[in-house]
């Protein structure tokens, strides 16, 4: 008989414990679908802005700015096309990194990723 208590005292503790592992998993998974989501509201708006982009044919042009991640306007986007290209190196790491985006190379290397990744055709 106290076989039999004991035994159905620990399936109760790995049944909590299962309980618990099972209550984790469920948030991890909503967090990311929740990340997921804020992203996918933010493609329309960015394919958008790099067609929008794409067509700019003058330096001066303000560009459309793109959102990050969490769906939010990219803070020191720069203004247009000649404001891009003045951008210091650690500004340009920066606005990368809003994009997740590869961070190595020059500066220069660094101007053309962003320009083609925000949709800036223009040869400035």
């Amino acid at each position: 008989m106290n076989t039999n208590i004991n035994n159905l005292r620990t399936d109760i503790t790995t049944l909590r414990t299962d309980v618990t592992t099972l209550t984790t998993d469920i948030y991890t998974l909503n967090t990311k679908f929740d990340g997921l989501e804020l992203r996918m509201r933010a493609e329309p708006l960015n394919n958008t802005a790099r067609v929008y982009n794409s067509y700019i044919s003058s330096r001066d042009t303000p560009l459309r700015v793109l959102h990050d991640r969490r769906n939010v306007a990219v803070a020191g986007f720069p203004r247009d096309s000649a404001s891009l290209m003045r951008l210091p190196g650690n500004t340009l790491t920066t606005l990368l990194n809003a994009f997740e985006l590869p961070i190595n190379g020059t500066v220069e290397l660094k101007k053309a990723r962003y320009r083609e990744f925000i949709g800036v055709v223009i040869d400035v």
